[in-house]
């Protein structure tokens, strides 16, 4: 019973100090940089998500952009990553999307919780974060749902987090 007790005691605070968190005081001036730095080359074929059909070439500029973003930018006071992306599936609550032109290309996502992972890398604590696009043919604002529908999509009210919303519709690719 005293080895378990003194097994527990040693391991336990072991284990606590890699779950907890990272102040966001002591790396907000940091340059932290990107989880992985990708060299995206291009796709030799196209994609296609519900309707809309993507070329090599749209699939292609995903990279591009994914690649450029890392080239152009360092993250300070967080930890980055890339993705590529292109219009969301259509489900059962963005049917009024589906009139919305096929639009591709890439976001970032700088996650400024952070915790030390058991091998003491930092890796994100939770999905929150700054995230921002570059993304070809994206429509910004909201629908005006009142005068819009699924299969014409007449004005969109602007906001200040037209980026921020269509991260969120847009479908990460794998």
């Amino acid at each position: 019973m005293k080895n378990i007790i003194l097994v527990c005691c040693v391991f336990f605070p072991v284990s606590v100090l890699f779950a907890q968190g990272v102040s966001k005081q002591s790396i907000e001036d940091s340059v932290i940089g990107w989880m992985k730095v990708y060299n995206f080359k291009g796709v030799k074929t196209g994609m296609k998500v519900d309707d809309k059909l993507y070329s090599a070439n749209q699939v292609s500029i995903c990279d591009s952009f994914a690649n450029w973003i890392q080239a152009s930018y360092i993250p300070k006071g967080g930890l980055g990553d890339v993705k590529k992306t292109v219009s969301e599936k259509l489900g059962l609550y963005n049917q009024h999307t589906a009139s919305l032109p096929q639009s591709y290309g890439a976001y970032a996502k700088i996650y400024v919780f952070l915790k030390y992972n058991n091998s003491h890398k930092l890796v994100p604590e939770n999905n929150l974060g700054a995230f921002w696009n570059v993304i070809a043919n994206q429509v910004p604002g909201w629908p005006i749902r009142d005068i819009s529908n699924a299969t014409q999509y007449y004005f969109t009210m602007p906001s200040y987090e037209s980026a921020s919303r269509a991260t969120k519709r847009a479908s990460p690719i794998s």
